[in-house]
């Protein structure tokens, strides 16, 4: 069963051949400066795993050596972060609103970075 998704603005979406639930939230100090909270992701694995519509408006920015961040040119809403080097790609949970309903976050990355004035129960 696949899923679609799409940017704020629509100029980007996302179809997902398969449906992912399991959110990990990751604390990282990258994804709480461009999100002012944890960054909710869903994985979908390699580039066979999706494809996307719209990519002339996908800017891509290389955070670090171990991963670029992808997010619309047009609206600004944060996409994805794919590893660089396998090109595993995990995307903005929200992107995909057909899924809430059943998602579960089952994983939280970077607590050792995580603030002290939120936590998450799960």
């Amino acid at each position: 069963m696949s899923v679609n998704g799409s940017c704020l603005c629509g100029k980007v979406t996302v179809k997902m051949n398969e449906k992912h639930t399991n959110v990990w939230a990751c604390h990282c100090n990258q994804c709480r400066k461009q999100t002012s909270s944890p960054f909710f992701i869903v994985h979908s694995g390699g580039e066979e795993t999706f494809t996307f519509e719209g990519e002339e408006f996908i800017s891509r920015f290389k955070s670090s050596e171990k991963a670029t961040r992808g997010f619309c040119s047009n609206c600004g809403t944060i996409l994805f972060w794919e590893l660089n080097e396998s090109h595993c790609y995990s995307f903005n949970a929200e992107l995909f609103p057909e899924q809430r309903p059943e998602y579960k976050i089952v994983r939280e990355v970077y607590l050792k970075d995580k603030p002290d004035y939120y936590s998450l129960k799960i």
